[in-house]
């Protein structure tokens, strides 16, 4: 029942966190932020998509279900693993790129470099064990983003220190965005290491899951009124 109700939660909250995104999209177009919108309207297909399990469970012959078996295979709707192992790796990447293009030129390639590791691991784990991409969740991937997107969020608070922005960081979109993401990584970082110990479903693995994705969702959809409701107040 809990695990049904959080599940439903984070689902209704990346859903949210979609459409204010849309609708304050002009606010925050010409930023390194547009590429979030992007993100989260994939999380939602991708959230939706992963939900087909849950549905073939309960309702294995509905046409819907027989329709996904149809083009997905049997093996790709009992299974979602598949799913996130494509999904994590592009939001990594849309992370990264978010980084680089608020670093100064020092720190970009420090980015770049980044970039390249973390392409290369995802190559070598996924090439090494190609025949568990639907089985388990490469969780050395996971640890590895989550690695690399502490060192590209340091780097980026050391620049904030040394600017005027730190002072009015409660108004920046960057920083709910980037700090969000930041507790979701630092939170989730230990059940990605011991997640197929935890067999994926424990209720602490669940637990810290679900409270990581409501404090990631909370700031970004706080982040975007905040910064629509700034620039209206801002502007002339």
């Amino acid at each position: 029942m809990f695990v049904d109700f959080y599940r439903d939660l984070i689902f209704y909250l990346q859903i949210l966190a979609a459409i204010v995104a849309s609708i304050t999209y002009g606010k925050y177009r010409h930023t390194p932020c547009r590429y979030f919108l992007f993100l989260l309207w994939l999380t939602v297909f991708v959230e939706t998509l992963g939900l087909l399990r849950f549905y073939n469970y309960y309702h294995p012959e509905h046409p819907i279900m027989v329709f996904f078996k149809n083009i997905l295979g049997e093996s790709r709707v009992d299974s979602n693993f598949w799913l996130y192992n494509i999904f994590n790796p592009i939001s990594y990447l849309i992370y990264f790129i978010f980084f680089y293009n608020f670093l100064r030129q020092l720190y970009k390639k420090w980015v770049v470099t980044i970039i390249l590791l973390f392409v290369l691991i995802v190559f070598f784990f996924v090439l090494d064990d190609s025949t568990s991409f639907n089985k388990r969740m490469f969780s050395e991937i996971y640890i590895a983003g989550a690695l690399f997107y502490l060192t590209c969020y340091c780097l980026y608070f050391y620049e904030l220190l040394q600017s005027n922005v730190v002072l009015k960081l409660h108004k920046s979109l960057p920083f709910w965005i980037a700090t969000g993401a930041l507790v979701f990584n630092l939170m989730t970082i230990p059940i990605f290491v011991f997640s197929e110990q935890l067999n994926y479903s424990h209720q602490y693995y669940r637990g810290i899951l679900n409270i990581s994705n409501i404090v990631l969702y909370g700031c970004f959809i706080i982040g975007f009124i905040i910064n629509a409701r700034n620039q209206k107040i801002t502007q002339p």
